[in-house]
Parts: C-alpha cells; sequence; structure tokens
C-alpha cells in the first residue's frame, strides 16, 4: 500500500514538542513499520521529516520530486538530499517539466492509495486536496484537531466525512500549532542586561536559534535528530553552543554570504551594544543576537586571520578585488545600519582547540548555565550581567591568562 502524510505549510521555527512532528512521526512509523510504501515530494520540512520517519520503521519510499532530472535544481536536489534519493528502500520520479508546490501536492495526493491528514488549515491546498479525494471516494484519514487555527482543516474535512484516526504518541507532551513561534514579548538579552564596559577587548561570535539544520548538518541528519528528541532548548542558541564547545570548532556558513563563502561572524560590539542590537527577524523566524556565544582576543583574532568586513552599497560589491569579496557586507537594507554591528569574519571554519585558554572567552546568560559549561569549554566563562567582575573558578581549575 501506498500511503501519504500531509500537513499544511510549517512556521519556520520548529521543535521536537511540536505536535505535527509527533503525529507524523507516529503515523510513518505506524504504517512504515507495516512495511508499506510512502508517497512524497521532497524538500519542504514535512515531507522530510516523514520521508526518513518511515524509512527508519522498515517502510519504503517513493519521491515525486518538482523538477525535471536535468534541470539545475533538479542536479541541486540530487546533491543536497543525496542521503534520501540513495537510499536502498527509495525511488524517485522525475515529471517532464516543472511543477509548482499545488502541482507536485496533488500529484503525491494522486499516487497514494491512503492520505492522512495530519494538520491542515481550513480553506487552503490541504484542505482542497482532501475535498476532492472524499468527492473521489478515495480513502482520507485525519487526526482529531486540537481547537487550533492549524488544525480548523482536520475539523473540516472529519465534517465532510474523512475518517478520524488517533495514532499519538502515547500521550507525550506537544505544543499546539503554532505555540511558541512568536518570541517576540520579551527580549533574549533582558535577563543579563550586559553593563557598559569601557574598552571590550573580544570578538564574539553570538550563536543564535537555528530553525533548520546547523552548519555542516544535512537535512536527513536533521530530520533524525528532529524525531529522536524531545529537548524543549532544541536548536536554540544555549544548545548551539555547547555543540560548539563539545566539537571544539566553529563552523562557517555561506548562507546570507554574497557569493557564498563559507564564513564565521564576528562582531567587535560590546555585549550591552549587541543587547540593543537585538531584534526579532521575522523571515528567518528568529532573533538577530541571543546572550550565548564564544569570543576571541581581537589581537589574537587578527594575527590568525579574522578581518573585518568591507561595508558598502550593494552596487560597492563588484569594486571589491575577488579574493576579498567574502569580506563584503550591505552597510544598510530594511531601514537596518548594518555598520553598527561591527562585523568580522573568518574564511572558514574556526578550530579552538588551536587557541590559548588566554585567548578566548565564552558568554552566557545566568550562573547556572556557566556552571554547567565550565567543564565543557577550553575558555573562561562569563556572565554577561556580570561582565564587569569575572565569576569566581572552581578551586582545582586555574584562572585562564589575560581573562
Amino acid at each position: 500500500m501506498r500511503f501519504a502524510l500531509l500537513n499544511s505549510r510549517k512556521p519556520r521555527q520548529v521543535s521536537p514538542l511540536d505536535r505535527w512532528v509527533s503525529l507524523t512521526a507516529a503515523a510513518a512509523r505506524r504504517l512504515g513499520g507495516d512495511r508499506h510504501t510512502l508517497v512524497a515530494g521532497l524538500g519542504p520540512l514535512p515531507y522530510d521529516f516523514a520521508l526518513r520517519c518511515a524509512l527508519d520503521a522498515g517502510g519504503a519510499a517513493e519521491m515525486l520530486l518538482d523538477a525535471p532530472r536535468e534541470s539545475p535544481r533538479g542536479t541541486a536536489l540530487r546533491s543536497r538530499r543525496a542521503e534520501f534519493l540513495g537510499h536502498r528502500r527509495s525511488r524517485a520520479r522525475w515529471p517532464e517539466e516543472r511543477l509548482a508546490a499545488e502541482d507536485r501536492d496533488r500529484a503525491v495526493c494522486d499516487a497514494a492509495d491512503v492520505v492522512v491528514m495530519v494538520e491542515v488549515r481550513s480553506g487552503g491546498v490541504m484542505e482542497d486536496l482532501g475535498r476532492l479525494r472524499l468527492r473521489q471516494r478515495r480513502p482520507l484519514l485525519v487526526y482529531p484537531p486540537d481547537g487550533s487555527p492549524g488544525t480548523a482543516g482536520n475539523a473540516r474535512l472529519a465534517a465532510a466525512g474523512a475518517r478520524m484516526i488517533d495514532w499519538g504518541e502515547g500521550g507525550a507532551p506537544c505544543r499546539r500549532d503554532g505555540a511558541g513561534v512568536r518570541e517576540v514579548a520579551s527580549a533574549p538579552f533582558g535577563a543579563c542586561d550586559p553593563p557598559r564596559v569601557a574598552a571590550w577587548p573580544y570578538l564574539v561570535h553570538f550563536t543564535r536559534t537555528c530553525p533548520l539544520e546547523l552548519p555542516g548538518e544535512s537535512r536527513w541528519e536533521f530530520a533524525r535528530s528532529l524525531a529522536t528528541s524531545r529537548d524543549p532548548l532544541f536548536h536554540r542558541g544555549l544548545r548551539v553552543l555547547e555543540r560548539i564547545l563539545d566539537e571544539r570548532v566553529i563552523r562557517a556558513s555561506g548562507r546570507l554570504i554574497r557569493g557564498g563563502r563559507p564564513v564565521v561572524s564576528f562582531t567587535a560590539a560590546a555585549p550591552a551594544d549587541v543587547a540593543a542590537l537585538a531584534r526579532w527577524a521575522r523571515h528567518l523566524g528568529r532573533w538577530t543576537f541571543e546572550p550565548y556565544g564564544v569570543g576571541l582576543r581581537l589581537e589574537a583574532a587578527e594575527r590568525r586571520g579574522l578581518r573585518p568586513v568591507i561595508y558598502g552599497p550593494p552596487a560597492g560589491y563588484a569594486a571589491i578585488a575577488p579574493p576579498e569579496r567574502w569580506r563584503y557586507q550591505a552597510d544598510a537594507a530594511g531601514g537596518a545600519d548594518w555598520t553598527a554591528e561591527r562585523e568580522w569574519r573568518a574564511g572558514g571554519d574556526v578550530e579552538l582547540g588551536s587557541w590559548g585558554t588566554g585567548e578566548g572567552i565564552v558568554v552566557v546568560s545566568d550562573q547556572e548555565e556557566a556552571l554547567r559549561l565550565r567543564g565543557r569549554s577550553p575558555f573562561r566563562v562569563q556572565v554577561l550581567g556580570d561582565a564587569a567582575r569575572p565569576p569566581a573558578l572552581p578551586a582545582d581549575r586555574p584562572a585562564a591568562d589575560g581573562g
């Protein structure tokens, strides 16, 4: 049997506690474990997540792609999603011409013997596909609505004749659709309130919530971690910092960098100035700065090749010598003055193991986090709210030189 699991479009910020994540995983594991074949698109997270869960459960997968094999997008999908396409129990169906997202979703629905609506908004594409299934008298299953706008379509489809199911995760705690997504009520630096200092000697790479894959993490790996975690701080700024400390490396990324060269971004601004710059980036689904990071002494960083960005207008990019273009940053866009961030960059990964203990610092928002991270950090751990007075170190740990 071929089955499809459909969700309406979801916010960028995802948590393993989201209801749609728990219910999608439950259905994929149930049907995949019975060796059925999941029919899905490739690219949107709800599809990719269901594919990983179904394949891990022992099922098969049939992926309906939205671009021809020879198209640039088809090539990109093959390279970015090689784990999905290369799985021994999966196969891909390539279209003759580029498909719109709605056409791909309709093809998924048409190819499935059974369609399960996980979380569907009212009046959208997924509800329309569900109603089409009902008119065709083809099997349509829906999870019970939870009263949120994100499941209003479930209620409407059930009222129209879809069969209600409850393949939950045994009462595991979940967030309703949209819960926890809007986090603009309180600024992330509000609790630690960094004091102003006369001179701040560090360049700091502030970590922040990563809505999807972390730098160096594939979609295949991300889907697995989402399926197995129950961490309420999943991919939040503190967890990203912990990953950096455990790996002893800050991984570079070319996302949002003109030219695409992977870099690591730092700021020369003092923490109090960074806190004043923190704002909610709605299009990215995260804060621009959070109170967690790794700092490197400016003079040591400059010796090791870190460089300040070259701020300028968009037209100025072409005038920069090609070897230096990785340093370019627009000076203003969307009403924001980016020069206030005083950005520096490293042209690639930053390996922390090669830095002396006195050449770096780790910053966190409170003493509890500092105590927990000290044993994992190669540098002194500083609470931002106590930036004027370094916290005491345990008696068995020597103070870092120059900290």
